[in-house]
């Protein structure tokens, strides 16, 4: 699925058809490193250092350095589609990258060495972010050989309406991943100031489904328009067809209830067997990020009885990882004889986690936020250097 995990229908899904589904609960005290493992020997597990640095998105929403988590300022909750946070992970002009909310995109290829407060810049980090500063950045889509970005505005936090929403961005090339207009929702055949709040991948004939929701003046009504189509990108020739929210939903629940793509199956080998997972899974490839549950793919008879734990899975050419909420990382080379290592990051304090990662080389960028409903407080990113024997140049 492509639904972010903070979306409306995104939470309909979680807690009405994935019952018993909750996030981990975040203890600890934040600190500016962590603690990895060799998980190739059992038992006999080496702990090392990694080298983490901070940062945090001011109330400018600049990415800014901190040295330590207790030095950044608290942040007066608002609802998450009006807030700078890291919000997907994918992959634009071949380059893993991160989706920041109002900002732009970000790759760890932006590190040629060891990560500090002092390599990153943060006045040239975004040059797209007036692009983005109208509405909500959602979640990457990958289609014909382009990146787009899934783009709305809030109809109930952001009230707004003199400027025709934009759709869908394509991103440009790197470093700078400029972002262009690539559809309206007028492209798809709907009013001009519908929002696209969801867009799926699922496959078959019409792999492609998405969701409008419009607001209308005078009587300030709502109503929900569903699409189910063949292709992107969209053109003056585009041809979809309306289907039902039922046909809609489970559209977007067949990715869930389907086989985990196998690089990431080993890489849940060391979670107890009775352990529910759910993973937002993104792939070099993929069109789309897509959200897969152990429980119910397994069906009532898979379902653990240690509650289920949220985490992220990304994997290209060389590379597959696993970040769990609290900061429990396991990684593997792909194609490779190498075993699997894990990696714990710095501990988080309660009401914290860490969201979508991207990896590249010997540097892993993750998104951390303070969380509470639908609303975010703090938020940034965590920039990981990888140990030696860690990463695939040093053929882990």
């Amino acid at each position: 699925m492509n639904l972010h995990p903070r979306d409306p229908l995104c939470r309909c899904f979680r807690f009405f058809l994935l019952p018993g589904i909750f996030s981990l609960a975040l203890c600890g005290c934040a600190g500016r490193t962590g603690t990895a493992e060799n998980r190739e020997k059992p038992g006999q597990a080496a702990s090392v250092q990694i080298s983490a640095a901070w940062f945090y998105f001011d109330r400018d929403g600049k990415l800014t350095p901190a040295g330590h988590p207790a030095e950044i300022p608290v942040a007066e909750f608002r609802p998450w589609t009006e807030v700078p946070a890291v919000m997907d992970a994918g992959f634009a002009d071949g380059r893993p990258v991160l989706l920041v909310n109002k900002n732009g995109l970000l790759s760890p290829d932006q590190f040629a060495g060891p990560v500090s407060p002092d390599t990153l810049s943060p006045d040239t980090l975004f040059p797209s972010a007036d692009a983005l500063a109208s509405g909500t950045a959602a979640a990457f889509v990958s289609a014909g050989g382009e990146t787009y970005i899934r783009f709305y505005r809030s109809t109930v936090f952001d009230a707004d309406r003199s400027v025709q929403p934009v759709a869908l961005f394509r991103a440009g090339r790197a470093p700078a991943f400029p972002l262009e207009p690539a559809a309206f929702a007028a492209d798809f055949g709907m009013e001009e100031n519908a929002q696209m709040v969801a867009l799926e991948y699922s496959g078959g004939p019409e792999p492609w489904t998405a969701a409008f929701k419009s607001r209308l003046d005078p009587a300030d009504s709502v109503s929900f328009a569903y699409l189910a189509f063949s292709a992107l990108p969209v053109s003056s020739g585009f041809r979809g067809r309306s289907i039902s929210a039922e046909e809609f939903r489970n559209a977007a629940g067949r990715g869930a209830a389907g086989q985990i793509p196998a690089v990431f199956t080993e890489l849940l080998a060391p979670l107890p067997e009775n352990q529910d997972v759910l993973l937002h899974i993104t792939r070099k490839g993929s069109p789309a990020t897509q959200m897969w549950s152990s429980a119910f793919s397994a069906g009532p008879a898979g379902s653990g009885t240690n509650g289920t734990l949220e985490g992220w899975a990304f994997a290209d050419d060389a590379f597959a990882a696993v970040l769990f909420a609290d900061g429990t990382c396991y990684l593997k080379p792909v194609n490779s004889g190498g075993g699997i290592k894990a990696l714990r990051f710095p501990a988080l304090n309660r009401g914290y986690r860490y969201t979508a990662f991207a990896v590249s080389g010997r540097h892993i960028l993750a998104g951390w936020e303070e969380s509470r409903f639908y609303e975010t407080g703090r938020s940034g990113i965590l920039a990981v250097t990888l140990p030696p024997g860690f990463y695939p140049e040093s053929g882990s």
